[in-house]
C-alpha cells in the first residue's frame, strides 16, 4: 500500500494534492487503484461529454473507451460518423466494466461506472444534436406534418380509384362498357377494403 508521499511522486504532483484527494475517496490500496480513481475523478483527466465527443471523432482504441486524447479529430466528418464513435465508446466502457465487476475490484469499478456514465451521457447529448440537425435539414418532419401530407395523397388515391370504372369503362369494352364498369367497381372496391384493413 503505497504512501501519500509516493502517490505524490508517482503522479508528480504535491503531498497535499493527494491527501486532498484521498479525502475526496482515492483508494491507496494499490497505485494502480489510485491512477483509476484520479484518471475517473480528477478535473485535469475528468471526461466530460464534450471531450468524449472530440476523442470519439479522434478514433477509439482497443484498449480505452476514449480513444487518443492526442489525436486531433477530422473535422470532415458528420454527426452520424461521431454519433458511432460515441456508440462504441459506451460500448466499450460497458465491456470495461463488466470486467471489473468479475475482478471485484471497487477502485476499477468506481472508475469504469465514471467513464462508462460519462460516456452515456455523451451518446444521449449527440443523439438529440444529430435529431435537430436532421430536422434543420428537413430529413424528419414533425409528425403533423407528415400525417397532412399522407392524406393528402391518400385522398388523391382514393378519389383517382372511385371515378377509375367510370372513366374507364367504356374505354376498355366500348360495347358492353356496363359489363367492365361492374369489374372495375369490384375491384376498386377491393383494393380500397384491403388498404382500410392494413390501417
Amino acid at each position: 500500500m503505497p504512501s501519500h508521499r509516493e502517490l505524490a511522486r508517482d503522479w508528480g504532483c504535491a503531498k497535499s494534492y493527494v491527501d486532498r484527494c484521498v479525502k475526496r475517496g482515492c483508494s491507496t490500496e494499490s497505485y494502480e487503484a489510485a491512477r483509476l480513481w484520479r484518471e475517473a475523478n480528477t478535473d485535469r483527466t475528468r471526461i466530460s461529454p464534450g471531450r468524449l465527443e472530440t476523442m470519439a471523432k479522434a478514433g477509439v482504441s482497443e484498449k480505452s473507451p476514449i480513444g487518443d486524447a492526442g489525436k486531433i479529430p477530422n473535422n470532415d466528418e458528420s454527426l452520424e460518423d461521431t454519433l458511432q464513435g460515441i456508440k462504441m465508446a459506451v460500448h466499450e466502457s460497458r465491456d470495461e466494466l463488466r470486467r471489473s465487476l468479475i475482478e471485484g475490484k471497487p477502485q476499477k469499478i468506481g472508475a469504469w461506472i465514471s467513464l462508462h456514465t460519462r460516456a452515456v451521457e455523451a451518446r444521449v447529448k449527440l443523439e438529440s444534436m444529430v435529431r435537430e440537425e436532421l430536422e434543420r435539414q428537413k430529413v424528419l418532419i414533425p409528425i403533423s406534418q407528415a400525417q397532412t401530407s399522407t392524406r393528402k395523397v391518400v385522398g388523391v388515391i382514393v378519389s383517382g380509384l372511385n371515378a377509375l370504372p367510370q372513366n374507364m369503362a367504356a374505354r376498355c369494352n366500348p360495347t358492353n362498357p356496363d359489363l367492365v364498369m361492374t369489374i372495375l367497381e369490384d375491384e376498386c372496391a377491393a383494393i380500397l377494403k384491403a388498404a382500410q384493413q392494413a390501417l
